[in-house]
């Protein structure tokens, strides 16, 4: 599975390819050593995101990750959550709307370039 695989439209793919990228890159600076390299190997397109799902050996630290946010996640009040998913809201559509003004200005060359 690649960024590719969730949207036909080229701005949109776009955005949510700089969009995982920054997630991904944000996972290799915080995350236990494992994952910091996995996510470097994604970044590197070295693996993608369906072979992590089939390497039965990341099933673990995967599960533990995932705990420790649903412990975080579980700690938020509904206000603190609604603050959070409003900001996330936020970034995506900036980040739409930052590649849709660069594809129009120059044809989608710039929008395919980076971040």
């Amino acid at each position: 599975m690649t960024i590719d695989d969730f949207s036909p439209d080229p701005v949109t793919k776009e955005a949510d390819r700089r969009l995982l990228d920054g997630a991904l890159a944000r996972l290799g600076a915080t995350g236990s050593p494992l994952l910091r390299n996995l996510a470097d190997d994604v970044r590197a397109g070295r693996i993608t995101l369906a072979d992590l799902a089939r390497r039965p050996e990341l099933a673990e630290p995967f599960t533990a990750a995932v705990n420790r946010y649903q412990m975080w996640n579980r700690g938020l009040t509904d206000g603190e959550r609604e603050v959070l998913l409003e900001e996330m809201d936020r970034r995506v559509r900036r980040m739409h709307a930052r590649v849709a003004e660069e594809w129009a200005d120059d044809g989608g060359e710039g929008a395919m370039r980076g971040s």
